[in-house]
């Protein structure tokens, strides 16, 4: 059973919760003065800012709970009246798109989907050149998948493809990044295409792959994707573990951040992708596909799609990792053996 999973609680720095009283605007004083504040000035404004928000939004029983040990963005937990909630300030100020976190709420919300009901949401904010949302927390947590064993992690594969079989129901009539509801690629294939030579560009840059790499992945990309009935809908576009809540024996799905159009094939074959350094891979994707699809020959298009489809995970994420400094030494290795394959 469910119960069985072992549930990770997410790190957590405790923050010293500020009375509203005492909201001092320091950084409006400097700003007058024309000085430069301190990292430590900084970081005493930012903690009065979240106060004056959360007071305004909340009500004055609001406090900072916790801050979350987070990577991409500064993450708090909130609470007020005996309810919890997450403030998340963006530091990228084009991304998620504008008007994407509101649209596709409001698209689960009229699928009956559950969802993190959002309280506030501005990219307009001092503190943060992207950006904050309030929205109210899931009750549960996210699953710890290094203690999990094969056969727990199995179950929750399952109980994740139900859930997201359900968002793949939301259709749109074209591919692509959301912005504001409104996809601009009436095809897939041309979609991936664009992307693909986006996210090339540092890989061809740091000698990773050549430009005859390049001309072979797209004409790879081509014959599987170019002519493929692949039809548009709501994808998720990280279903890891952080972003899937278990509480009573029921899922659900948050953080939309990285949602876009794409075929359905696309979110799993994303997934798998970032499930592949566990020892438990083969047994949990296997029992995730067991789930989902309910046709032999759906799951056997899937298989094929999913090969090539790594080939772009791993370029998007060596990509990513090049900006960020970050070792991409076993994704290197992996896209080298996907590109072995390929004529």
């Amino acid at each position: 059973m469910l119960s069985s999973i072992k549930i990770l609680k997410q790190t957590e720095k405790k923050v010293e919760p500020y009375l509203k009283d005492a909201y001092v605007s320091v950084l409006t004083a400097n700003k007058d003065k024309g000085e430069k504040m301190t990292t430590e000035e900084q970081s005493e404004n930012k903690q009065v800012y979240i106060n004056e928000l959360i007071f305004n939004k909340l009500g004055q029983t609001a406090k900072i709970l916790k801050k979350l040990d987070t990577t991409n963005n500064d993450v708090y937990i909130i609470s007020s009246n005996n309810k919890e909630y997450i403030l998340k300030f963006y530091k990228n100020r084009t991304w998620p798109e504008d008007g994407k976190n509101l649209y596709v709420n409001s698209l689960l919300e009229k699928n009956n989907i559950p969802f993190a009901k959002v309280v506030a949401y501005t990219r307009d904010c001092d503190f943060s050149d992207g950006g904050y949302i309030l929205e109210e927390k899931i009750k549960g947590g996210s699953v710890n998948m290094d203690k999990l064993s094969t056969n727990e992690g199995e179950e929750y594969y399952s109980l994740l493809a139900k859930f997201i079989k359900k968002v793949h129901q939301i259709k749109f009539d074209n591919f692509g990044y959301i912005n504001n509801g409104k996809p601009l690629y009436s095809n897939f294939y041309e979609f991936l295409k664009d992307d693909l030579e986006d996210h090339s560009k540092l890989l061809i840059e740091n000698n990773l792959i050549s430009q005859e790499d390049l001309k072979r992945i797209q004409k790879h990309f081509k014959d599987v994707f170019a002519n493929g009935n692949f039809k548009p809908c709501l994808c998720h576009g990280d279903l890891s573990l952080r972003n899937a809540i278990v509480y009573n024996n029921k899922l659900v799905l948050i953080d939309y951040d990285d949602s876009m159009v794409l075929p359905a094939f696309a979110d799993i074959a994303r997934m798998t992708f970032d499930m592949r350094p566990y020892k438990a891979y083969l047994s949990w994707r296997q029992a995730f596909l067991n789930s989902y699809f309910q046709d032999i020959d759906e799951f056997k298009t899937y298989e094929n799609f999913e090969k090539t489809y790594h080939i772009y995970c791993a370029i998007d994420w060596i990509d990513f990792a090049l900006k960020k400094g970050y070792d991409y030494t076993n994704l290197y290795d992996y896209l080298k053996t996907l590109l072995s394959s390929i004529d």
